[in-house]
């Protein structure tokens, strides 16, 4: 929406989805999107709890005229963004990535670089897991 116009032009309206948990604007405008990747029942209150928790991360094009582009990474819920920088944050925990362990979860950071114009996730790392916590999670 803008503000100053009030004028309203939907970015996700053309391609299929199943809604979104997040959306994003990154440092050079396009958005960071956060969504299940299949259908769920809205009225269902563990299905809702579980679109949620099983979100994926795609950017979306400023232009809003192409499909996102999947960065092909599981988010517990909503990731953060730099307001001046192309790094993002999120989390994975162990209902995302059983791996981990029962009761752990892994804060993650990287930077979205752009090659031949596609967002990939770059320098990817691990800035905070619960296992140092002196306390058990969950």
């Amino acid at each position: 929406m803008e503000l100053a116009t009030g004028i309203i032009r939907p970015k996700t309206r053309h391609f299929n989805h199943y809604g979104f948990t997040r959306a994003l604007y990154l440092a050079n405008g396009d958005i960071l999107l956060s969504d299940p990747n299949a259908n769920f029942d809205p009225t269902d209150h563990k299905a809702r709890a579980r679109a949620r928790d099983l979100c994926w991360l795609s950017v979306l094009d400023k232009s809003g005229k192409s499909k996102p582009v999947p960065l092909n990474t599981l988010c517990a819920e909503g990731p953060a963004v730099s307001r001046s920088k192309m790094t993002i944050a999120w989390t994975q925990r162990d209902l995302q990535v059983p791996d981990l362990g029962k009761h752990r979860a892994k804060l993650l950071m990287a930077e979205i670089i752009y090659e031949g114009g596609i967002p990939k996730l770059s320098n990817e790392r691990t800035i905070f897991d619960s296992k140092q916590l002196p306390f058990r999670w969950g």
